[in-house]
């Protein structure tokens, strides 16, 4: 009787799902780098700035480099509204990302690169990049925070 009740238990114990399993956080995390990638996308399609307006949650802040952070989506909008962007194009690529436990929050990091559209300054920028996302109460994911640095030519 005590083989069969150990082995009741073990099967038991054996089919429990551990919320912190890799499988369950790396399909999440796959979430998050698919994000990502359709960010950059609509950046070299449609503009940096409509893709910063996407991708945005409503109390997202902006973190610019030499400057003070823009909070709130209000704000971060009339700010990009007020520059066009038109001769730039902004991409990207994430390195990394990682999700909560809770499933409502994580991060990516990777590479961006701006170059100029005119092919007479040829101009090109690089720098690394962190993206915080946050899970909104439709399901959709959408970044909260955002930054980034120049760097060196990889």
């Amino acid at each position: 009787m005590k083989v069969l009740i150990l082995m009741v238990v073990a099967s038991i114990l054996g089919c429990a799902k551990d919320p912190a399993e890799p499988h369950t956080v790396t399909a999440s995390a796959d979430t998050l780098l698919r994000m990502e990638e359709a960010f950059s996308q609509t950046s070299e399609k449609h503009g940096f700035h409509t893709a910063l307006k996407t991708f945005m949650a409503p109390n997202a802040t902006k973190l610019v480099e030499g400057h003070h952070p823009l909070v709130g989506s209000d704000s971060i909008a009339r700010v990009l509204d007020s520059q066009p962007d038109t001769g730039i194009v902004m991409t990207w690529k994430a390195r990394n990302a990682e999700i909560a436990a809770s499933g409502d929050l994580g991060y990516t990091w990777g590479d961006w690169m701006l170059r100029s559209k005119h092919p007479k300054t040829g101009d090109t920028a690089y720098g690394n990049y962190f993206t915080v996302w946050k899970k909104q109460a439709d399901g959709s994911w959408k970044w909260v925070l955002d930054g980034g640095n120049g760097t060196p030519k990889p």
